[in-house]
């Protein structure tokens, strides 16, 4: 402070023998610019000779000289507002963006802001988490009915198709008796067969032991008996179908008992062929039963979702917003084998304008360094499973 003031306390002398001093250098431009324009129009009409050759080398001698002259009178003035000027920028110094005052505040904030961005970073990992969960128990639960209802429609379809092998294999000795045969068949689902299904699907965000407790909250007697409803109307209506085609079917096998040997084969080949779009019709039929319970499996399935994810995005709030940007990147090599594709990614956008000498200094780290302002200048990375480009985060100061 001492030195400042003696500082201002020069001010006023300086100030008035600063007119006098610019007044002198100003004459003394005067003067060597009309005696050096006037020597050189003179040699321009004349000509050059020695006098001349004499005359401009005194001349130059003593521009030098009145260059001297006033560097000597500006030279206390100046220095003394270079040193005016020190003393503001000293001060600046203090606070400026470089200077510890600065940094140390800017280090705290971003200390803070990483630790919050990471608390962030936690949070949504945390709902990612929750999500993935939610989501993959709804579909375990759809596949598990699905599942289920497919192993059911299975068995139906296969009892369906040995009724329909039972008929087709009637005899005019054995025909007789198929209202008796068929009726032995029984009408109910097997419990064997129901409790035999335990296929669980594979999962990656859920244990297995709750996927179990899902899988035991749908396979339940309710189904169970639901499936019973649905194999007993199914089987009976096949044995009624075909009860009631056995008057037609007493007609055929009698003509084919009177047919001759070429005939015979006709109506056996009208028998095979009409029991393959029997046994097609009953597998259709049960595939669009199977189609229909899965699309109203899916549509619950897509709705139980959406609400889930709602209710989950409810709980975690909104995330928090932290003043923040990204700085640089640190670019990070998982395996060598990416180190062609960094050198192509620079050579595509620096490399190729470089001349000979300057690319022969180029190195592996430098063509990272390069990679890394890029992604940073314009937002470009080198996409690769063996490269990792990890955000350095730099607080920024703004009004508000």
């Amino acid at each position: 402070m001492e030195n400042q003031l003696a500082i201002i306390d020069q001010v006023p002398a300086i100030t008035k023998s600063l007119p006098e001093a610019l007044q002198l250098n100003n004459d003394s431009l005067t003067k060597a610019k009309t005696y050096g324009e006037n020597l050189y129009l003179e040699i321009t009409e004349k000509g050059m000779n020695d006098d001349y050759d004499k005359k401009l080398n005194d001349y130059l001698v003593k521009l030098k000289s009145t260059l001297k002259t006033c560097n000597e009178r500006r030279s206390p003035l100046t220095q003394f507002f270079d040193t005016i000027k020190k003393q503001f920028t000293l001060i600046e110094s203090e606070i400026d963006q470089k200077s510890e005052l600065y940094t140390k505040g800017q280090k705290l904030r971003d200390f803070w802001a990483e630790k919050k961005r990471k608390e962030e970073e936690r949070k949504q990992a945390d709902v990612l988490l929750q999500s993935n969960i939610a989501k993959e128990k709804i579909d375990v639960k759809a596949k598990i009915e699905i599942g289920l209802r497919q192993w059911f429609l299975n068995n139906l379809e296969q009892d369906q198709l040995m009724c329909l092998e039972a008929f087709e294999g009637l005899t005019l000795t054995t025909i007789d008796n198929f209202i008796i045969d068929i009726n032995v068949f029984v009408n109910e689902y097997p419990r064997k067969h129901f409790d035999s299904y335990n296929e669980l699907p594979l999962t990656r965000f859920i244990k297995t032991a709750e996927c179990s407790e899902i899988f035991n909250s749908i396979k339940t007697d309710q189904i169970f008996n639901e499936f019973c409803l649905e194999y007993k109307s199914s089987i009976e209506q096949t044995k009624a179908s075909l009860i009631e085609k056995l008057p037609s079917k007493k007609k055929e096998l009698e003509s084919i008992a009177n047919a001759d040997g070429p005939q015979k084969k006709i109506l056996q080949s009208q028998i095979y062929n009409r029991k393959k779009i029997e046994d097609a019709k009953i597998i259709t039929e049960n595939q669009n039963k199977l189609n229909e319970q899965a699309a109203t499996i899916e549509t619950a399935k897509q709705v139980e979702t959406a609400n889930t994810l709602f209710d989950i995005s409810q709980q975690a709030g909104e995330p928090e917003k932290v003043a923040q940007g990204i700085e640089s990147y640190d670019l990070s090599i998982l395996n060598i084998a990416v180190l062609p594709m960094i050198y192509q990614f620079w050579w595509e956008r620096e490399g190729k304008y470089m001349n000979l000498k300057d690319l022969e200094k180029k190195t592996i780290k430098q063509m990272i360094a390069f990679a890394e302002k890029w992604a940073k200048s314009k937002d470009e990375k080198i996409k690769s499973e063996f490269l990792e480009y990890k955000p350095v985060y730099k607080t920024v100061a703004k009004s508000k």
